[in-house]
């Protein structure tokens, strides 16, 4: 019994130590000037309502300046306009997939690309000024880190396009006690939420339709059982140590008994 214990111990200590789950994108590359190409499809966003938009439209005309804008709203770049502000002059996708602008009015965005939406208003604004000229950022693209990351938390993101490589390494990667062969991402769309499952140590990923995020996706690193073991330690001590003290009075008792 005793041998069979120390073999089980044994394999449970080498498994435990295998370096392929912490590996990421497995691939037989091993000597220099060996590479391998895996083919780019950055998916297009498409936006949805309670998104936040940075819109700003420019002519040379000097009084038409600020005409296509909330008040000071005009002078204010994306990157210098908090979330909060964005929402206070009303450059937020409503429930009803409109934005609604000063001059231009209501126009319908839900469902279209931030370059769809750039062309669009671009568009709209020359009925009134020939020379306008739109610009459209995605304001609220953040994504959510839990579980076993360094660095969980809500991040923003000021691109177009990540990919989930690019935001594990924002969360600060995924920690020691961390299943990198089971990223979950939550993400919410206008039908509902749905869930998949990530390797990170599967180089058959950066072909994935699943290798970029959206905006807004939560990310869950699931803990290795060997946390849950480890958490669960002190109470199997607890135990244990009430357990020997039982057995110890008890062998006090009957000696005395003797």
């Amino acid at each position: 019994m005793k041998y069979i214990s120390c073999v089980a111990l044994i394999l449970v200590i080498f498994s435990a130590c295998s370096t392929k789950k912490f590996i990421y994108l497995r691939e037989e590359i091993r000597e220099p000037g060996d590479s391998c190409f895996y083919p780019a499809d950055k998916p297009g966003y498409l936006v949805q309502p309670g998104d936040v938009l940075y819109i700003s439209i420019h002519s040379t005309l000097s009084e038409t300046k600020g005409m296509f804008h909330f008040p000071g709203q005009e002078n204010v770049t994306s990157s210098g306009m908090r979330e909060e502000n964005m929402y206070l002059n009303q450059s937020v996708v409503a429930e009803d997939g409109y934005i609604r602008m000063p001059v231009i009015g209501s126009v319908y965005v839900a469902g279209s690309t931030i370059d769809d939406i750039e062309k669009l208003i671009e568009t709209e604004a020359r009925k009134y000024v020939t020379d306008a000229l739109a610009r459209v950022k995605l304001v609220s693209y953040s994504i959510s880190f839990i579980g076993e990351f360094n660095n969980p938390g809500k991040i923003n993101f000021y691109k177009d396009h990540v990919h989930i490589l690019d935001a594990v390494a924002e969360a600060g990667d995924v920690t020691y006690y961390g299943d990198r062969q089971h990223i979950r991402v939550l993400r919410q769309t206008s039908e509902g939420f749905y869930t998949y499952m990530i390797d990170l140590t599967d180089k058959n990923l950066m072909t994935s339709n699943n290798f970029y995020l959206q905006p807004n996706d939560v990310v869950y690193a699931e803990p290795l059982p060997r946390k849950i073991l480890r958490l669960n330690v002190g109470d199997y001590s607890v135990i244990l140590a009430s357990l020997t003290s039982t057995l110890a009075l008890i062998t006090v008792i009957i000696s005395l008994r003797k």
